[in-house]
């Protein structure tokens, strides 16, 4: 059978909390494995598990939107919802790309900063050249 997974996992035993209902309930929860994109989460029942919620990782110092993707009797997979996501619900689950993007726009912008970094130094090279 072949693999569906988009990122690989990393094996985790970290402590977490479920957040529903505006901060005002929560369940507590353990993270068996992790990946930029999800995770497969245990908790005492999974019914209890609404299809949508944030969980907060106190060891990563980090929370997530997210959403289930497949439920077992205890085990729960979920997915990262990416925050700028209009519909949670609906909207495809790319965090992988999305991280990217974001990643590369952040680069293209550090990149056009020291071309003119680059291009002052030039110019102020040159200056100093005629001067002597």
């Amino acid at each position: 059978m072949a693999e569906a997974r988009r990122a690989e996992r990393a094996r985790a035993l970290l402590g977490a909390r479920i957040i529903t209902n505006n901060h005002n309930s929560t369940v507590e929860c353990r993270i068996k494995n992790i990946s930029a994109i999800g995770a497969r989460i245990v908790v005492g029942d999974a019914v209890a598990v609404p299809e949508a919620f944030e969980i907060e990782v106190p060891q990563k110092g980090r929370s997530y939107n997210a959403r289930v993707v497949w439920r077992t009797a205890n085990e729960t997979g979920i997915a990262f919802i990416p925050d700028h996501a209009d519909d949670a619900m609906t909207a495809p689950v790319d965090v992988e790309g999305d991280e990217v993007r974001r990643k590369v726009k952040t680069l293209e912008a550090e990149n056009a900063a020291l071309r003119k970094k680059i291009t002052e130094l030039q110019y102020r090279l040159e200056r100093w050249s005629e001067s002597i």
